[in-house]
């Protein structure tokens, strides 16, 4: 797309713009990057109670949830028997 003065214009997406991932998701997504041994909805249950977890700290609206979120995390983290030696939670 040009203009009268035939520069380029940038296209851009529309929408809300990219927030910075919260402690616990960047953490999740180094934990679980390059492993192919997580199938698709064990990562996405692990990323989303990450992402939960931080838009909690966030709002602070919520806070008496965070045990269940912990505890929730910790049983998937073990059900894809992830090396110990990258564990998150010590």
């Amino acid at each position: 797309m040009e203009t009268q003065n035939a520069k380029q214009l940038k296209i851009v997406a529309s929408g809300k713009p990219k927030k910075k991932l919260g402690r616990h998701t960047a953490a999740m997504v180094k934990a679980i990057t390059g492993r192919n041994d997580i199938d698709t909805v064990k990562r996405e249950m692990l990323l989303g109670l990450a992402r939960a977890w931080d838009r909690i700290e966030e709002s602070g609206k919520g806070t008496h949830t965070i045990p269940s979120i912990s505890k929730e995390l910790r049983e998937i983290w073990d059900s894809c028997a992830l090396p110990d030696e990258d564990d998150l939670f010590e």
